[in-house]
């Protein structure tokens, strides 16, 4: 295999690749390329238009209007001929042609005798398939507005492929994004179940002192001895001033119910609090 022939074979592998990446072939049909053909049959005023794609063995419409199908062996297909010369080919009278003569789409059904494709381009610059406008009889002249014409809706698959992809991508991270939420919640759920299960009350505090969040336990009245994050509760025995941190129990953070365990707790002078705009005064 000489250089021309290996390069050839890696350009079709990275053609392949590029096809396998926008995952078109098998698909379901979709309203955007049937949209297409439609609007190159009735501009070029031909009876067949199709999108056609292919991979390494096979021929394969994604739309087709008025036949069908186009699928079919690679060997047969007249869109591998747009593939390899990466052109806009037309054939005006293909039993003339020595390369389409006694080919199954001519002979048979859907008995081609005029065919024009234009290359489908990706962003990339590989050509993956191509827009064929198809007709029953010969037809000549096919103009260079026609020619355009064809190849602007091609341009137009090649947008829609791409879009296709972006979609897809937004999906898949959204599905991501959906699923690590639901993770999330669950997670801060078992960790709710299981502070509300410790009978110690935890005030968490930033670096200033100012409260965070607090997990409310089950003795009351309590004095706080807080650092960085928290400590654990004790039970004052008597009534006397107690020589705390500063921290405020934020009342917004705290049911009706805990509202009253806190009436012997002693405060110090301190900042505002972040959740209630609460200015702490000197308690005991």
């Amino acid at each position: 295999m000489n250089h021309d022939q290996t390069s050839e074979h890696e350009r079709e592998n990275e053609r392949l690749l590029e096809l396998a990446r926008f995952d078109i072939l098998d698909t379901l049909p979709e309203a955007a390329y049937d949209n297409i053909v439609w609007l190159a049959a009735h501009t070029l005023n031909v009876p067949i238009a199709a999108i056609n794609f292919v991979d390494d063995q096979r021929q394969w419409s994604k739309a087709c209007i008025g036949t069908l199908t186009l699928a079919g062996d690679r060997r047969h297909s007249f869109c591998a001929h747009v593939v390899h010369t990466r052109e806009t080919m037309v054939v005006p009278n293909t039993r003339q042609d020595p390369r389409f003569q006694h080919n199954p789409f001519v002979t048979g059904e859907p008995t081609i005798q005029f065919y024009a494709g234009a290359p489908i381009i990706t962003g990339a610059g590989h050509v993956i398939g191509s827009l064929c406008a198809i007709d029953r009889k010969p037809r000549l002249p096919f103009s260079q507005q026609e020619r355009e014409v064809l190849e602007r809706f091609a341009a137009l698959v090649a947008s829609e492929l791409e879009l296709r992809v972006s979609q897809r991508a937004v999906e898949q991270t959204l599905a991501y994004a959906q699923a690590t939420n639901a993770r999330l919640q669950a997670s801060e759920a078992q960790n709710t179940a299981l502070l509300s299960a410790i009978p110690d009350t935890l005030i968490h505090l930033n670096n200033q002192g100012r409260v965070l969040s607090l997990q409310a336990g089950a003795l009351s009245p309590l004095c706080f001895a807080a650092r960085s994050t928290f400590k654990t509760s004790c039970r004052p025995r008597r009534r006397k001033r107690y020589n705390v941190p500063s921290i405020h129990l934020c009342t917004k953070m705290m049911s009706s119910a805990w509202k009253c365990s806190f009436r012997e707790t002693v405060w110090l002078p301190s900042a505002r609090c972040d959740v209630c705009a609460y200015r702490m005064t000197r308690f005991w």
